[in-house]
């Protein structure tokens, strides 16, 4: 099941954001108000919208992920800030501590936690940091390129896909050793269902997300492109279990005929709920009059197409919100909505 809603703006939250339940507070990024080199703190309760504190850096903010009680920030400058609190409990902003990765100068373009340490992906490397330490543990190449960038990281259980910038590769790495486990091709998959004149949707991957037993791809054509996961690859037979490495079925890899007309910016889960009572079954809705518990997957980018229909498919698709008259529908930015079952 799918919807789509309309947006006038879009950027990408889940390079932004960050929530910390026990201090009961959200990070983020400071973007396109004139003081992009910053962080703003709010509360995650209440009065969310008043500003409870920030903090200026050296260089603009990538990626902001807590871990093993501190907050990390990625800078444009090839280092890490990491935040720590106070002896009374308070988060230290005048005096992060700095992690340098090393020269050649380049952004960190994504940072996550993974076995309690903190995964940052810098050039064509991946390095290792420990948060409470803020030392460098080890590093690996992803890639033999030099000049190629490391740009999404996803943890699943056991293992950890990656994706380089300018690249339809996916890479799935082991969580502890950081060992090449699988390569995924996503252009072979992209022009056997949809066609060979289509390969220029998957141009490189543009975003990235791991949801419902699933790796969910998004890439710079606005194709969106989910592979399930096969626990038996791995010698487990529950991907639940903590030892089981994530490999991707590419030959069940299934494309969204719903897509962006520009790349796909990022994706969220939510938990969500199913109400029996808009069943397309009218025997089922009676059977069952509770709700279920289900996830919602969000896409965001710019624009949406119909690849079954293509751009006619706009005209009569649902008015979600007043349309603006300064663009065409199929050009605004757009969420699009899959309901997953639990």
């Amino acid at each position: 099941m799918g919807y789509r809603l309309t947006l006038r703006n879009m950027a990408a939250p889940s390079e932004a954001l960050v929530a910390n339940e026990s201090s009961r507070c959200m990070w983020r990024q400071a973007k396109g108000w004139g003081w992009c080199c910053g962080i703003y703190i709010h509360s995650a309760e209440s009065d969310w919208r008043r500003c409870r504190g920030k903090v200026q850096l050296k260089d603009a903010v990538h990626c902001i992920v807590h871990a093993q009680g501190r907050v990390s920030a990625a800078l444009g400058d090839g280092s890490l800030a990491i935040f720590h609190r106070n002896t009374v409990r308070n988060w230290d902003l005048r005096s992060p501590r700095l992690v340098d990765l090393g020269r050649p100068r380049r952004s960190i373009r994504c940072v996550i936690s993974v076995l309690d340490r903190l995964w940052c992906g810098y050039g064509n490397r991946v390095y290792v940091v420990e948060p409470r330490t803020a030392r460098i543990q080890r590093y690996f190449e992803v890639t033999s390129h030099p000049e190629s960038h490391v740009r999404h990281l996803v943890a699943v259980n056991n293992g950890v896909w990656v994706s380089v910038r300018l690249e339809s590769t996916l890479r799935l790495l082991h969580a502890e050793t950081g060992q090449p486990l699988q390569e995924v091709e996503l252009g072979p998959c992209i022009s056997r269902i949809l066609g060979p004149d289509s390969l220029s949707l998957a141009l490189n991957i543009s975003a990235l997300g791991a949801f419902g037993r699933r790796l969910w791809v998004g890439t710079s054509g606005g194709t969106i492109i989910s592979l399930p996961f096969i626990p038996e690859l791995a010698g487990s037979s529950e991907l639940s279990s903590p030892t089981a490495a994530p490999f991707c079925a590419i030959e069940q890899a299934q494309i969204s005929y719903h897509g962006h007309r520009d790349a796909v910016r990022f994706f969220v889960c939510v938990s969500g709920c199913v109400d029996p009572s808009t069943s397309e079954n009218p025997k089922e809705s009676h059977k069952e009059k509770s709700t279920k518990p289900c996830s919602l997957v969000l896409s965001g980018g710019e624009g949406y197409i119909n690849l079954r229909i293509g751009d006619d498919s706009d005209e009569n698709y649902g008015n979600l919100l007043l349309p603006n008259p300064r663009l065409r529908r199929a050009e605004r930015s757009h969420l699009i909505v899959w309901q997953l079952q639990a």
